[in-house]
């Protein structure tokens, strides 16, 4: 039976009625939650229109943003400048679709092209911001999710009935792909009550048979296949998890040193048994304080309980120019610091 997306905001604010709303401690979290939580009523806020492209966050993922940088002024530039704004942004959708171009020939090149084919965003909940390369409905954030799954299967980091934790799930995108090839899962999304929510709404609409769960007790042995929502505090109350899959992906570079190392010292890192991220090598060089923190790839390696399997690039949206401000010039560049793929096991 189809429940409506105000049922589901019924639902899922009777089971976090008596939870705090978690404060992030980080600049670019603190300012994403003053957005969210802007409204007493935000749960009915979150709907259709806005479950994966709002204004804390988007669904395409960092894209380049096409406008001139040109600035003519008075009436006989004018003309000129119509010109130039009309070739500018010409050429730069020409770049975009061949950045989606490469991404989706990596995609291909790892044996994904299944799962692209088989997932389309069209069919998906919520309205998105896509364009057709090749005949296939594709965005930034969509191909990210398609490539984190081909690899999750080609890497064999789980089987069906295991437990997978993913810290920072946004809207259950690369979820909702998992589940429908390996639906006797036990997914945990642990994120902030907004995302939760979001997350929830999306695969309620996406996978309608799934069993949802919120804001389980701590006590819950996750013995039931289906979605597990919990908040970041409480998912260290669970003691004694045993966790097939550990994941996460962009976020733990951007948070502070002091949240960074609760996790990485935790029992629910070193008891998972494989751990999957993909994170900035630097998450503040030097010459553009990123996110104010000291984290680098380094911080990752020490961990004494797993070894690294795998590491390379992140390859998605590698080449992708983003018009930023650096050092008093705006212009389209490379990000300051690229991504890089790891995988660890733990060492039994």
């Amino acid at each position: 039976m189809h429940i409506s997306d105000q049922e589901l905001q019924k639902i899922f604010k009777s089971a976090f009625r008596n939870q705090d709303i978690e404060i992030a401690k980080d600049l670019k979290h603190k300012e994403i939650l003053n957005k969210a939580y802007g409204d007493s009523n935000w749960e009915s806020k979150i709907n259709f229109l806005n479950l994966r492209h709002w204004d804390g966050q988007t669904d395409q993922g960092a894209h380049a943003n096409l406008s001139s940088e040109i600035s003519l002024n008075g009436f006989l530039f004018g003309f000129i400048k119509f010109i130039y704004k009309i070739t500018f942004k010409k050429n730069r959708n020409k770049e975009t679709r061949n950045n989606l171009r490469d991404d989706i020939s990596i995609i291909k090149k790892i044996g994904g092209l299944d799962i692209l084919q088989n997932c389309k965003i069209e069919d998906t909940y919520g309205l998105t911001y896509k364009g057709k390369i090749n005949g296939i409905h594709v965005n930034n954030r969509w191909l990210r999710y398609v490539y984190l799954a081909a690899q999750i299967r080609n890497k064999e980091l789980i089987k069906d009935e295991g437990i997978w934790v993913d810290i920072g799930s946004f809207y259950g995108g690369l979820q909702g792909i998992i589940y429908k090839y390996s639906p006797n899962l036990r997914i945990i999304l642990v994120d902030f009550q907004h995302q939760l929510l979001r997350s929830f709404i999306y695969l309620s609409n996406t996978q309608p048979s799934a069993k949802h769960f919120i804001n389980p007790d701590i006590n819950d042995r996750f013995e039931n296949p289906g979605f597990y929502y919990i908040q970041p505090e409480n998912i260290f109350k669970f003691k004694n998890l045993k966790i097939d899959l550990l994941t996460n992906f962009f976020s733990f570079g951007e948070l502070t040193r002091e949240s960074f190392e609760e996790y990485i010292s935790s029992d629910l890192f070193k008891n998972s048994k494989k751990i999957f991220t993909v994170n900035r090598f630097i998450s503040s060089p030097f010459f553009e304080t990123t996110y104010y923190n000291d984290i680098t790839i380094k911080d990752y390696l020490q961990t004494k309980s797993h070894l690294v399997r795998y590491f390379d690039e992140f390859p998605i949206n590698h080449n992708m120019l983003i018009k930023r401000d650096l050092l008093g010039r705006s212009r389209y560049r490379t990000i300051s610091s690229n991504y890089f793929e790891l995988i660890l096991e733990r060492i039994i």
